[in-house]
């Protein structure tokens, strides 16, 4: 990786929050942490957590699954939120807080 993509898992870190789970009286968040340049997923309605590579640009996936997580940035170039495709499950939309 070079120092931009560094920059960039900077950048991605926080907590992102679905909003279309509000709707159902659900409140699904993710925490996204930063270890040693390595992004790292929690899922607050399980406790899950599990690390997340980088692939190219803004888009990172979860390896020996078929999900992967193509973060969007604003207008001032910061990372503001991300869509989440999962086989089965397809897409869903996550804002970062």
């Amino acid at each position: 990786m070079s120092p931009n993509d560094y920059n960039l898992i900077e950048k991605i870190t926080g907590t992102y929050q679905q909003i279309e789970s509000l709707k159902f009286g659900r409140d699904l968040k993710i925490k996204i942490t930063s270890e040693d340049n390595e992004l790292y997923f929690e899922q607050s309605w399980n406790d899950a957590r599990y690390k997340v590579e980088y692939h190219y640009l803004t888009t990172f996936f979860r390896p020996n699954s078929i999900s992967t997580y193509h973060f969007s940035k604003d207008k001032s170039g910061d990372i503001n939120s991300f869509l989440f495709f999962q086989y089965n499950y397809g897409v869903s939309n996550w804002v970062k807080q």
